[in-house]
């Protein structure tokens, strides 16, 4: 069995993970408007690729934050959190083509990355929001919780089939 980390180590790994759950809160609804305004609006325009770089980068910041948080538990384990931080760099390095659409929305090969930086965004929602579940629930509700959890996953699915086919 591995041996407990000491009263320091602990709370400076408390410190880290309050401060990556902090950047992940105020970063996804920041992240969100800064790229529809980057990709529709005028108010980032001037900056150019920079804002929403550093909105997506800040989720990535975040989930490098978490994730150093007593790695030898079985939460920070399994592989969805190195998939969500792949995906964090996916919408990081695909974010600046917000604003060259913005500039030409018509080029198909900047439609096609919008649409996989949508598709990528969708899929980075669905996987924090599954890790994020209590792993701790004791049976009766766990199977509860999976099936909220189940109608949680498909409501943006269908939002999702609703805007392709539309």
């Amino acid at each position: 069995m591995a041996e407990s980390p000491s009263t320091p180590e602990l709370l400076g790994a408390l410190g880290r993970l309050a401060r990556g759950l902090s950047v992940l809160f105020w970063g996804l609804p920041i992240a969100l408007v800064v790229c529809v305004q980057s990709a529709k609006g005028e108010w980032f325009r001037p900056l150019g690729v920079v804002p929403p770089l550093i909105a997506t980068g800040l989720l990535f910041y975040g989930l490098n934050l978490l994730g150093v948080f007593q790695p030898q538990e079985r939460v920070w384990r399994n592989g969805r959190w190195n998939g969500l931080k792949v995906l964090a760099l996916i919408n990081a390095g695909a974010s600046p083509f917000l604003y060259w659409w913005n500039r030409i929305p018509s080029h198909p090969f900047l439609n096609t990355v919008i649409e996989l930086l949508m598709l990528s965004g969708l899929l980075f929602l669905l996987l924090l929001q599954s890790d994020a579940r209590p792993a701790h629930l004791d049976a009766a509700p766990r199977n509860s919780a999976h099936g909220d959890a189940a109608v949680h996953h498909v409501e943006p699915l269908h939002l999702a089939g609703d805007f392709c086919w539309r």
